[in-house]
């Protein structure tokens, strides 16, 4: 139900993406074509002011020209005035001659007695000299009337320019505030059409969460009514199954386990194939005749599985369980072939008490099958193991561990680990929908109960191996694991006192007891206590991971016996005790403030 809904958020969430952008490119086309309109005016009001430009450039040109004629005219006007001057003074000198010889005749006719047509003559003269006169003021009155006249009209020109000029400047001026107008009434109307659209969006938003909001509870309470059916269904189911745990499990004999191998990835057949041939090369194998008590449990059809299968089938090795999981949640997928296999291997006819459950792609160590023959007498009389497992999460090369101590391991990884019935029975009934690893890490389901691991690993991922994606930022870890390389030694694990619960209680107290306290995040090697080895540090969860990068180790709480890592290495003791363990109370010696 939770992924369903997490689905549906997300494609509601990618509808909106998508509607979202198309409404911001239709935004953008609006904007792209009130702009390509506004080019457009622009360009044509461009136009139309290069004409009235041209316009005016040619009536200034005119003007000009008219201007330089109208020089040009008074220019000869003077020159004409100049001429008739020049003219006048001539007839004035002339008047003079004659005045003079008039002066002459006179005294001469007072000597000599001149004659009357002399004197007529000069009458005529004289008249014939005004009128010259006359005429040429006549014309100079005539250029003076002309040369009023073409400056009066060019001034009146003139005036029609500045007027004409006056006119485009108001005509700019009043288009320039249309635009701004414009401009401004487009901006009011695409803010108010902004603000019907924001409003029209918090609407369908809100209709949208309204909705969302009804279909999740409505989901939710048919989630919990279904869960509450089941529930009640597995109760009655189970009711007449449930037992109270034995005091003690049954004797471990080769002849009641079985090995059943999960494969998780079809893909990865190398893996599978290393793993097959991993077992096949253990020398306990074929001793105790355990080849054909091997399973394979495949979840999905695949040709190259089932071919892998037939060879070892053909060589008398193991026996194919197959089931038809269609889940597409790998989550989900990986939980429901888990319990289908253990379902499947524990109702054989065999009548199995312990089942060995492996991943797909494992490198084993020679002493694989005795470790398990060796601890199986911890399993079978304690009650407070959930099982045993081969895996130590924290077996990286560079740690001081020896091969044949174990340890309790409040942590379970399900990577190679063997799984007594009555647990089976206990699980199988309320075995989870997802994350089955977490499940059996919950505190609901654990119930403080811990599995046995070796220091020294004796199984270790090979190919990758993550089968989850939280797994997958470990894969460094998992592949430096270093596995057990002395041979098979029944011997090796001759006592296992210290494993009881009471024992190994004891045992970690005096160990952190005998320890230095240091802070977190203290260097402990370069400080020079060394000497003072073991050192313990109590730490916050939100420290967790400052201290995996610091002392390398994964991020998160593994290999942990009740909230304590021990780790030991390049010949220090580490213990590092979570705030909520137990164990934080146990006092330890203090250092100095160094």
């Amino acid at each position: 139900a939770e992924q369903a809904k997490l689905e549906e958020e997300a494609k509601l969430r990618a509808q909106k993406q998508v509607q979202a952008e198309q409404e911001e490119e239709q935004r953008q086309q609006r904007k792209r074509d009130e702009a390509r309109r506004a080019e457009e005016q622009a360009k044509l009001d461009q136009e139309a002011r290069q004409q009235e430009d041209e316009k005016l450039k040619a009536q200034k040109a005119e003007a000009e020209q008219q201007q330089k004629e109208s020089e040009e005219a008074k220019k000869a006007e003077e020159n004409a005035r100049a001429e008739q001057e020049a003219k006048r003074k001539e007839q004035e000198n002339i008047k003079s001659e004659q005045g003079d010889k008039k002066e002459g005749i006179g005294k001469q006719s007072e000597v000599d007695a001149t004659s009357k047509q002399d004197q007529a003559q000069n009458v005529r003269a004289k008249q014939k000299a005004t009128e010259e006169v006359d005429t040429l003021n006549s014309q100079e009155e005539q250029e003076l009337k002309s040369q009023e006249s073409k400056d009066k009209q060019a001034e009146e020109e003139l005036e029609q320019k500045k007027k004409a000029e006056g006119e485009l400047k108001r005509r700019e001026k009043a288009e320039e505030q249309a635009k701004m107008l414009e401009a401004e009434e487009r901006k009011r109307a695409e803010e108010a059409a902004r603000q019907k659209e924001e409003e029209e969006n918090r609407r369908i938003q809100e209709e949208e969460l309204k909705a969302k909001h009804e279909a999740e509870v409505k989901e939710r309470l048919e989630a919990e009514e279904k869960a509450r059916k089941e529930e009640d269904r597995l109760k009655r189911e189970h009711q007449d199954a449930a037992v109270a745990p034995p005091s003690q499990r049954e004797e471990f004999s080769w002849k009641k386990v079985a090995i059943c191998i999960v494969v998780f990835d079809r893909h990865d057949i190398s893996g599978l194939k290393s793993t097959l041939e991993g077992l096949e090369n253990l020398p306990l194998l074929r001793e105790v005749d355990l080849q054909k008590q091997i399973y394979i449990s495949q979840d999905v059809q695949d040709s190259r599985v089932n071919s892998v299968v037939m060879h070892y089938q053909a060589k008398g090795l193991v026996k194919h369980l197959f089931h038809d999981v269609h889940e597409e949640e790998e989550s989900v997928k990986f939980a429901q072939h888990q319990r289908l296999a253990m379902d499947a291997v524990f109702t054989q006819a065999e009548d199995y008490q312990y089942v060995i459950f492996l991943e797909q792609a494992l490198e084993f160590s020679k002493d694989f099958l005795v470790y398990f023959q060796a601890t199986a007498s911890l399993l079978q009389k304690d009650q407070s193991l959930l099982g045993i497992s081969a895996f130590n999460e924290h077996g990286f090369p560079d740690m001081d561990w020896k091969h044949e101590k174990l340890f309790r391991n409040s942590y379970f990884s399900g990577v190679a680990w063997m799984m007594p019935r009555d647990i089976w029975k206990e699980f199988s009934p309320r075995w989870p929908h997802d994350n089955w690893i977490e499940w059996m890490n919950s505190d609901g389901v654990r119930k403080e109960r811990d599995c046995v691991a070796p220091e020294v690993t004796r199984a270790k991922r090979i190919g990758g191996g993550a089968f989850y994606a939280a797994e997958a930022r470990y894969q460094n870890f998992y592949e430096s694991m270093k596995v057990s390389d002395i041979d098979p030694d029944p011997t090796l694990f001759s006592d296992l006192s210290y494993m009881t619960k009471d024992n190994f209680d004891q045992e970690m107290k005096v160990l952190i007891e005998s320890s230095k306290r240091v802070a977190p995040f203290a260097a402990v090697v370069e400080t020079g206590l060394r000497g003072h080895n073991p050192f313990s540090m109590i730490y916050l969860p939100g420290q967790l991971k400052a201290l995996a990068r610091r002392y390398k180790f994964q991020d998160k709480q593994m290999a942990h016996y009740r909230g304590t890592m021990v780790m030991k290495r390049k010949g220090s003791t580490l213990i590092f005790i979570a705030k909520g363990s137990p164990f934080a109370t146990v006092k330890a010696e203090s250092t100095s403030k160094r």
